[in-house]
């Protein structure tokens, strides 16, 4: 068995859609990313979507950008996390779901009402936003069942999920090796 980490984060800079994210989620952090441990290259790699594009980012320039809140390790098998690394490598270069976020400010505004809906935006595969990459790859490469569509899940829906997941202990702020 391997492991990967779901982690949570801001930007050290103020940003206005990073902040616009902190205060419709009520959360301090406005990003989730995926950080998994490359044994041939013997480096910490982050994944993300991030910068309008799905995308790769080492960890010191990731740290030098964002401040780590919090870190969740989940476990995967070591056959799942080639393919997991084989998705990442395909995926990398398609676009930052615009369509989504709006779609997500959607379901939160509608929920604020009392009304419960889907994400009339949803893109499948074809682009991402960051919550929505990581609950993909958490249902298809570690085989966690997040619960409800994944494709309405924000941040701190994430967040919450993994917080109650026994098998999911908080990894610290990343510098340690995985």
């Amino acid at each position: 068995m391997d492991k990967i980490i779901i982690g949570f984060s801001r930007p050290t800079k103020w940003k206005p859609f990073a902040w616009a994210i902190m205060k419709i989620c009520n959360t301090p952090y406005d990003h989730v990313y995926i950080r998994l441990y490359s044994e041939t290259y013997e480096r910490n790699i982050i994944y993300q979507a991030s910068k309008m594009i799905i995308n790769f980012m080492g960890t010191e320039v990731f740290g030098s950008e964002n401040i780590i809140i919090k870190e969740f390790e989940v476990l995967i098998s070591d056959e799942n996390k080639k393919a997991l690394m084989q998705f990442a490598i395909d995926n990398a270069g398609k676009p930052y779901s615009w369509k989504e976020i709006v779609g997500l400010a959607w379901v939160k505004l509608c929920g604020f009402f009392g009304r419960k809906t889907e994400n009339p935006f949803k893109e499948g595969t074809k682009e991402y936003v960051c919550s929505i990459l990581a609950c993909y790859i958490l249902e298809n490469f570690a085989n966690e069942d997040v619960p409800g569509d994944f494709q309405n899940a924000d941040p701190k829906t994430l967040f919450d999920y993994l917080s109650k997941l026994p098998s999911t202990p908080d990894s610290g702020s990343g510098d340690e090796d995985t």
